[in-house]
């Protein structure tokens, strides 16, 4: 979960399906080329805003149609044609829709088998003490962190990991949040534990771990409202920590001590900490990695689902 700015992606991914848009209403544009041509500026900025409710990832969408209704009624006054108005100004956001409709239609329709059918796995029923504990744990780590995103995250189920625990606790253990897709995280317990990846982050290949659930969510491919996400909850021996200000990406191991720590007989390092900017860090929120991964083991899976969070909250 190296830290990364999500909005870029977004901006591609909105461009690209503004562009497609206006390439399915190409022909019906080839009929009307003057009246386009006279009011293009007034399509464009109207279908941004409508591309943009439609790609807002947690929704603001009264925002979005509210400057949108403010356009059309401009292009509406400048031009008596009423009827061509609504066909030319709607017509690349309602192709888009349909396209868009169908795309989030068949992710539900893909999104994987549900977690009781997963080997290793037992529902929690809602309102045990196990459950509460667990929910609990859960909403006091968002709350820490809650100002620094816009949206909420809902615990809709919780499944406890039935295999014997293997990684033995101590002390400079905890329990971390794991952010990964549905399929990785099944994977991750039919093989019976992570393994390093091939690609670097932010600190070199390593298992990324994070004390905040909404810094995890951002690497599962859970999509507000119609598919929920999943989580891994798990225990972390992280040992002896190395600090880090700032990203150091050609890490494949703990960072080996200098000499005068060596000297003064400090333990070897056995993890590194990404310092938040709080701490002097560049980073939002921590991120805590690991290069051994027999040090972590899950515990739980939890199915999450998020909501938009109001602006006045």
């Amino acid at each position: 979960q190296a830290a990364r700015d999500q909005s870029p992606t977004r901006l591609r991914r909105a461009l690209a399906w503004a562009a497609f848009g206006w390439l399915c209403v190409l022909p019906m544009c080839a009929f009307r080329a003057a009246y386009v041509q006279r009011n293009v500026a007034w399509l464009a900025i109207l279908d941004s805003l409508l591309l943009a409710g439609y790609l807002n990832r947690f929704g603001r969408w009264p925002k979005n149609f509210g400057i949108a209704a403010v356009v059309l009624a401009c292009i509406v006054a400048s031009e008596a044609r009423i009827r061509s108005a609504l066909v030319f100004v709607f017509g690349p956001s309602l192709a888009f829709g349909l396209v868009y409709a169908c795309v989030r239609l068949g992710l539900v329709l893909a999104a994987g088998t549900p977690l009781a059918s997963w080997d290793g796995l037992e529902r929690v029923d809602r309102g045990s003490e196990e459950f509460e504990s667990i929910a609990g744990e859960f909403e006091a780590a968002c709350t820490r962190f809650q100002e620094k995103y816009g949206f909420r995250l809902h615990l809709r189920s919780l499944h406890r990991v039935t295999r014997p625990r293997a990684l033995k606790r101590s002390d400079t253990g905890r329990r971390l949040f794991h952010g990964t897709k549905r399929d990785s995280a099944q994977a991750i317990l039919e093989c019976g534990g992570f393994r390093l990846p091939d690609n670097p982050g932010m600190f070199g290949k390593g298992v990324y771990f994070a004390d905040c659930p909404l810094k995890s969510w951002q690497y599962t491919d859970g999509w507000s409202p119609v598919r929920t996400g999943v989580m891994l909850l798990c225990w972390v021996e992280l040992g002896n920590s190395k600090h880090f200000k700032a990203s150091a990406t050609s890490l494949v191991r703990p960072p080996r001590r200098t000499f005068f720590e060596w000297v003064r007989r400090t333990r070897r390092y056995e993890s590194v900490i990404g310092d938040d900017r709080s701490s002097g860090g560049v980073l939002r929120i921590p991120e805590y990695i690991i290069y051994n991964p027999g040090q972590a083991e899950v515990e739980y899976v939890l199915e999450l689902q998020s909501s938009a969070t109001c602006a006045d909250e």
